[in-house]
């Protein structure tokens, strides 16, 4: 059984997938999801209303796989809280579908997570799948957060995308890891109640880790765990709601987890 095995030590990771149409990016995850080195995982796809044949697909090559089917696109964060409601692992694992795993990237995660119990989530180093020497937008080697709310990552800053020579290889603490891949505690984020589903998409990963550090957790970049991602599969880069739901977002950040008197100054 690749998913449980009473006589392996290992901790069981539950990675949560939310999917909205697109068979082969989704197939190609999964392909490489089982190639990984760490086998103690189950897989949860939340459905977000798609209206192809993708999820009939991972039935027939993938009948071991959890669908969670939803009638309504739930977007990423009420997506991923769905499939967590389910997740029995210890660890959660919340993976874009439109990612590529290098095989020892959960390995290299997990073992970050253990090592330290006031870590409370590890990310990857995410590049670019179509340019595997530069790093990605998506999350690059680990973001941070300006004092207006604006985010930025080792790797990418605006839309200028670093080479990785690596010159971010070292596992330092980061104030949020991407929602294209990122390992967390399961108690911890139903003690936090999951993301938050107002955000809809993007910056809900921001928002979950700020929460973790205002309850004393670390968060940590884990340059030796690989994932490629595809970018702009779900949502174009240059889409116009993906640029409102950014900005749209950043303020409701700044509302939500800086004192009152401190979003007003820095909202006007």
């Amino acid at each position: 059984n690749r998913i449980m095995n009473q006589e392996d030590p290992l901790i069981l990771v539950s990675v949560i997938i939310p999917h909205h149409n697109n068979k082969d990016i989704l197939l190609d995850c999964l392909k490489s999801l089982y190639q990984s080195s760490y086998q103690n995982f189950e897989i949860i796809i939340v459905d977000n209303a798609s209206i192809d044949d993708s999820i009939n697909h991972v039935h027939l090559d993938y009948p071991e796989v959890i669908i969670i089917k939803s009638l309504k696109n739930l977007g990423y964060a009420g997506g991923c809280n769905l499939g967590a409601k389910d997740a029995k692992g210890e660890y959660l694992f919340f993976l874009n579908n439109d990612t590529i795993l290098d095989e020892h990237c959960i390995r290299k995660l997990v073992e970050k997570l253990k090592s330290d119990s006031k870590i409370n989530s590890v990310q990857p180093k995410i590049l670019n799948l179509n340019n595997k020497s530069s790093f990605d937008y998506a999350g690059a080697s680990g973001g941070f957060m300006d004092y207006l709310v604006f985010p930025f990552t080792r790797g990418r800053i605006f839309n200028r995308i670093e080479k990785d020579m690596g010159q971010y290889d070292d596992s330092v603490k980061i104030f949020w890891a991407s929602g294209a891949g990122f390992l967390t505690r399961k108690i911890t984020f139903d003690i936090i109640e999951g993301f938050d589903e107002d955000l809809f998409a993007h910056m809900e990963e921001i928002d979950y880790h700020w929460k973790c550090h205002l309850m004393g957790y670390d968060v940590a970049s884990v340059p030796d765990s690989v994932v490629f991602h595809k970018g702009g599969k779900t949502l174009d880069y240059h889409s116009p709601f993906k640029t409102y739901l950014n900005h749209r977002n950043s303020f409701l950040l700044l509302l939500t987890n800086f004192s009152i008197p401190f979003a007003l100054l820095f909202s006007i």
